[in-house]
């Protein structure tokens, strides 16, 4: 999981044991260990030499509790302030099912779930955006400014090339037998 908060269970009072917590920072990878208990997971912070250290983390239904929690207002009628000054107005927002698109905008990001990926060479570089924005450009740009660094996906096709066309330049011509056993070799996705 990926934390979307910072803890330090130094800090909570409710955590059962202050030693037993696992402090993490926002943006950390916890591995769940144990997610058995409503309130408390055990969790192992994720460190790029292998496993760090474990402890307590507030689980996913705790922290939304928390988080959703809200401080009632001060009660200024009992402090001892001047007289003349104007007491604060609570705004109360009704919850109706027919607005609940609003509420629903207000979600907490508490914890994200991750998977480890392995590690390959090469990074994909996907340009999205509607007709007409310039991808195009964008990408003949890119693999004109830096062609070591930026390369463009070459189709393989089993059509005949036309007029001016040369194998592995555009495309990569072969035929329907071939392409069919590169497909059952996996060399082909």
């Amino acid at each position: 999981m990926k934390a979307h908060f910072n803890y330090d269970p130094l800090k909570d009072r409710l955590i059962p044991s202050k030693d037993a917590g696992l402090t993490f920072s926002d943006g950390d990878i916890l591995h769940i260990l144990t997610s058995e208990d409503p309130n408390w997971w055990q969790a192992r912070r994720v460190v790029k030499d292998g496993e760090g250290p474990t402890g307590l983390i507030p689980s996913q239904q705790l922290e939304e509790k928390r988080k959703a929690f809200v401080q009632p207002d001060y009660d200024y009628s009992k402090s001892s302030l001047l007289c003349g000054l104007k007491r604060r107005k609570k705004k109360k927002i009704n919850y109706t099912s027919s607005k609940n698109k609003e509420f629903d905008k207000c979600e907490i990001t508490i914890y994200e779930e991750v998977t480890k990926m392995p590690p390959f060479q090469r990074k994909t570089l996907v340009l999205v955006g509607a007709s007409g924005v310039g991808r195009r450009a964008l990408k003949q740009k890119l693999l004109k400014d830096d062609p070591r660094r930026f390369g463009a996906v070459m189709p393989h096709t089993s059509r005949a090339p036309r007029e001016g066309e040369v194998h592995g330049k555009g495309y990569y011509f072969t035929d329907r037998e071939g392409m069919d056993e590169e497909i059952r070799e996996g060399k082909l996705h």
